[in-house]
């Protein structure tokens, strides 16, 4: 153990020493690189400190010659006699010679006189206008003596003024000599004070615009280039140093500015950053280099060192690494694809740097053919673009994907994929990518096959008896903002069309496509909603034909895919249903004749009775009539009134109940026990014959839903009619067996739950089967025999309780079957 250990702490020692040294060389590096920008900054600011101090002297110099000007205007000036009109005329001749010489960089010259009129101008027809209103000449009129660089001129040829204050003999203000520099003509000079690429130089006012610059500057002339924080530094040192663009927009520079003594002018050298750190980064890429090396280095010790601990595993490990080594090589000499790097240079031309993988499997070339040839593109067909085209768009968008042919010894063709992605960016635009090269020909055969199986399933769908359809939705927003056709838009219908609804292809998609024949709008955009929501929908929509007629279609839909936040794609078949909603629509009649008559006995039994009175009363009538008892005439007369309305009564309920309810009527408060009522005038008698016992909970108060009174009524009847029947049924059943029978009964009850109303119809009639409980409300399920039920009861009691908003469901409770409705309660707030 100890020698163990022992060798654990060497190891480790000697890992934290490599660490250490790995560490050092980085640090190095890294100090190095620091050192090598900081000193190429220096020499940057070096360099535009010098351009900026000749420009300063170029600067001093035009001050010279203005001020030599000046003096010649203050002779000018003083020569005011007649008789010194000669030697005027020479100090302007000197002045003309002065302008002539380009070395100079004049190009015109005035005098002003005090009150700012031009007395005199070097160009003939310009004196006599007034610069009184200048900003450099009011600085003269309050005592600067100049020279005042002024704003530039950009109307017409660009012109620089230069102004000096004119005194007179007893000092007093006189006026101001005005000299117009050309920029033009300064920037060839400041150019010869650059040699280097990426420098430039420029005068600029203290104010701020650019007055005059070397070729890569004369552009910009006017613009402001002096920030306020610069001009506090000039005013305080003299001069600045800063690395930014000299204008918006421009390149990144190294600019020293001097402030020209005794002036508001300041002189600018400027060096490219780029070019400045051109070496600092080889030095710095060398130093990383270096580093990465001595890494490497450090490393392959750390490896021999482990090596050397390893000496007894060391044949083994070899053995292994050698077999891991040719495996390796084998598998890369055999893979489906030829990977590459290429070198990409700012101007789009690229070098292959790396390549690698089965040229023969990949492009179909045998014997190397292709090994050794760097440009495949003469064998491509016309569908692959120029490399230089594929190799900017991949430094432009970061990747990109184009499928092309090439041309096989045979003169056959094989399909290719190339896929490149962008490795690096420089800043000049070029940069570095890397991508691969596939097989793609079994890909594009089934792709083929494919194509050809949907031409197939397309001939085969034009014979189905249902239109299939696959189109993309927008939902929310993305209605508007999407595809500009609306938020359905088909991309396939099969041929079929034309048969289930007479529509051409092209005729459809002249018509606005599904969207455009299909009725309602509403429910399709309802549709699409759902969805979204639920991922499958279905509903029947009405089709316009072009032959004006409609039909009703049953759409059924799935989504498949969702390529976007509010996009969805589905997939769907359109069935022609016209034919089953009419024998539906037959069958639904069919039952309401079947409940009418139920109803009509019903009613039958309840009129039984005032018509038996009737009769009685009109017989004990005529024996009072007889015995001229008027006052028992007019009592039984009296009484067979009553009788007479209570079935006129009945009668009457019995047209109502014939007749149904509004469907377009509005909804209205509807008391249970008026609904209820309404139904016991049409089953109470046969309730008593089957001696079955109801039993009514309302409450107090009575609970009002918000519905349809007729409606309601014929629900109720449903339901405790069912129940009788289901008790009856039972009955038979228990004598059968000769068993005794308990009592019969059916409970309603009502009660008031928030904002709606729970109707409960109970029975003990032994409940609702399994096998009929999860589709009860489907149509034509029944538990009774053919002659006794249409099975479509309970489901038109679901369409008349969702029609009014609410609900009904069912369930096996005790020893019986439960029936609960919720309807919406009535609130006085819904009357207005």
């Amino acid at each position: 153990m100890p020698a163990t250990l022992a060798g654990r702490l060497s190891r480790a020692g000697t890992m934290l020493l490599l660490a250490l040294l790995i560490a050092s060389a980085w640090v190095i590096a890294f100090a190095v690189s620091e050192q090598a920008r900081k000193a190429a900054l220096g020499a940057g600011f070096e360099r535009a400190g010098a351009d900026a101090l000749a420009t300063e002297q170029f600067a001093q110099k035009t001050v010279v010659m203005t001020a030599m000007l000046r003096s010649l205007a203050q002779r000018w000036q003083a020569l005011a006699r007649p008789e010194d009109e000669g030697r005027r005329r020479d100090v302007e001749t000197t002045i003309r010679a002065i302008l002539a010489n380009p070395q100079a960089g004049v190009g015109q010259f005035g005098i002003a006189d005090a009150i700012g009129t031009v007395q005199w101008h070097s160009q003939a027809g310009h004196d006599r206008f007034s610069v009184a209103d200048r900003d450099h000449f009011q600085q003269h009129r309050d005592g600067q003596p100049g020279p005042i660089f002024g704003r530039p001129s950009l109307v017409g040829e660009p012109l620089l003024p230069v102004s000096w204050r004119l005194v007179d003999a007893q000092g007093d203000f006189a006026g101001a000599a005005i000299a117009l520099l050309r920029p033009a003509d300064i920037a060839p000079l400041l150019a010869n004070i650059v040699e280097r690429d990426g420098s430039l130089t420029a005068l600029v006012r203290l104010e701020g615009e650019l007055l005059a610059g070397s070729q890569r500057a004369a552009s910009r002339i006017g613009d402001t280039v002096l920030g306020a924080p610069m001009r506090q530094v000039l005013l305080r040192d003299g001069i600045f140093r800063l690395a930014q663009p000299l204008v918006p927009g421009g390149p990144e520079r190294l600019i020293v500015g001097r402030l020209v003594p005794g002036t508001n002018l300041v002189a600018i050298g400027a060096a490219g950053a780029a070019e400045s750190l051109q070496t600092a980064l080889l030095l710095q890429r060398t130093a990383h280099l270096a580093a990465l090396g001595f890494t490497g280095l450090i490393l392959l010790c750390a490896a021999l060192v482990l090596v050397a601990e390893r000496a007894r595993r060391a044949q083994t490990e070899a053995a292994v690494l050698v077999a891991g080594q040719q495996e390796l090589q084998r598998l890369h000499g055999k893979l489906p694809a030829v990977i590459f790097l290429r070198e990409v240079a700012a101007d789009g031309s690229s070098r292959l740097t790396y390549r690698a993988g089965d040229v023969r499997a990949v492009t179909g070339w045998p014997g190397g053919e292709l090994d050794a040839v760097e440009d495949w593109s003469p064998l491509y067909d016309e569908e692959a673009p120029p490399r230089e085209v594929m190799v900017r768009e991949v430094l432009r968008t970061g990747s990109a994907e184009h499928k092309w042919r090439i041309r096989q010894p045979d003169g056959g063709w094989r399909h290719l994929v190339m896929r490149m992605e962008r490795l690096s960016l420089r800043p000049d635009g070029g940069g570095e990518i890397v991508g691969y090269l596939r097989d793609a020909t079994t890909e594009q055969a089934a792709l083929d096959r494919a194509a050809a199986t949907r031409a197939e399933l397309d001939d085969i769908l034009t014979l189905a008896p249902v239109i299939v359809f696959r189109a993309r939705a927008w939902t929310g927003g993305g209605c508007q903002a999407e595809a500009g056709q609306g938020c359905f838009q088909e991309e396939f219908v099969s041929r079929s069309v034309e048969q289930v609804a007479g529509w051409t292809p092209d005729a459809l998609a002249a018509a606005g496509g599904l969207p455009g024949v299909l009725t309602p709008a509403e429910t399709l955009a309802e549709g699409m909603q759902a969805m979204a929501r639920d991922d499958a929908w279905s509903a029947d929509l009405s089709l316009r034909r072009p032959d004006g007629g409609a039909i009703v279609l049953r759409m059924t839909t799935r989504v498949v895919a969702r390529p976007g936040d509010s996009a969805i794609d589905f997939v769907g078949y359109l069935a022609d249903v016209t034919a089953e909603r009419d024998a539906k629509a037959r069958a639904i009649t069919s039952a309401r004749l079947a409940s009418l008559g139920e109803v009509s006995a019903g009613l039958a039994h309840e009129l039984k009775q005032p018509l038996l009175a009737i009769g009685l009363a009109i017989g004990n009538t005529e024996q009072a009539a007889d015995r001229g008892d008027l006052a028992a005439v007019r009592s039984r007369l009296g009484r067979i009134s009553g009788y007479v309305a209570r079935a006129a009564s009945v009668v009457d309920h019995l047209r109502r109940y014939a007749r149904g309810a509004d469907e377009g009527a509005a909804p209205g408060p509807v008391p249970v026990d008026q609904a209820l009522d309404g139904a016991l005038a049409v089953l109470g008698g046969t309730l008593r014959d089957a001696g079955v016992e109801l039993r009514v909970a309302l409450g107090q108060p009575v609970p009002v839903v918000l519905g349809h009174l007729v409606p309601l009524e014929q629900v109720l009847v449903n339901l405790i009619g069912n129940a009788r029947d289901a008790l009856q049924e039972q009955a038979r059943d228990v004598l059968q067996q000769n068993e005794g029978t308990g009592p019969r009964c059916i409970t309603v009850a009502a009660a008031r739950e928030g904002d709606s109303v729970l109707l409960t119809i109970a029975d003990n009639g032994g409940g609702i089967p399994d096998t009929v409980m999860a589709r009860l409300f489907q149509p034509f399920v029944t538990t009774k025999t053919a002659d006794h039920g249409t099975g479509l009861g309970l489901s038109l009691c679901q369409g008349l309780v969702q029609h009014m908003g609410g609900s009904i469901a069912a369930a096996n409770e005790g020893d019986g079957a439960v029936f609960r409705i919720r309807l919406p309660a009535y609130t006085p707030a819904d009357a207005g």
